[in-house]
């Protein structure tokens, strides 16, 4: 039973990273795509542009200005090249830090009567 735990678990981080790794491969096409006039940087117009109505994957809207203000960490009203790299390195980060989570979810839920094996 304990095999079928750290499947479950191993699973969930497999296809994180593999997300991580395809999401790293798409950072430059990214940028470029969110800056329209490839200026080197991403303005609120830009960023917020076709975002109006976003919301996340509970259906709850987005508030994408937020996002942007939180992204543009020297407040300039633009988003450079290393603030986008950070932002996007502490969004993988969560993303990998997720699935060991979820992973102890599934495991508690499945253990019923909480001595640690799936019977």
């Amino acid at each position: 039973m304990r095999t079928l735990t750290f499947g479950i678990i191993a699973l969930g981080l497999m296809s994180t990273t593999m997300v991580s790794a395809q999401e790293r491969g798409n950072g430059d096409k990214l940028f470029a795509r969110l800056d329209k006039n490839s200026d080197g940087v991403i303005s609120k117009a830009e960023f917020m542009e076709g975002k109006e109505e976003k919301v996340n994957k509970k259906g709850e809207p987005v508030d994408v200005e937020k996002r942007f203000n939180a992204i543009d960490g020297n407040k300039d009203g633009n988003i450079d090249r290393a603030e986008f790299d950070k932002a996007k390195e502490k969004r993988e980060e969560h993303a990998e830090n997720r699935p060991e989570k979820d992973g102890e979810k599934v495991f508690a839920k499945m253990d019923s009567n909480s001595d640690g094996l799936i019977s």
